[in-house]
């Protein structure tokens, strides 16, 4: 699944989703919500 694919999925923007991809942003425990609920996995996961 690509950046942009999450982006539309979670409602994130792109760009915040590359920043957190890239460990240049720590996100707020709503978005990582919203990211594991889009790729499908629990947010734990993405946590790791």
């Amino acid at each position: 699944m690509t950046q942009e694919e999450v982006a539309e999925r979670s409602g994130v923007h792109a760009t915040e989703v590359s920043r957190i991809e890239g460990s240049k942003r720590d996100p707020k425990v709503s978005t990582v919500e919203r990211l594991a609920k889009a790729v499908g996995v629990p947010p734990s996961d993405l946590l790791r």
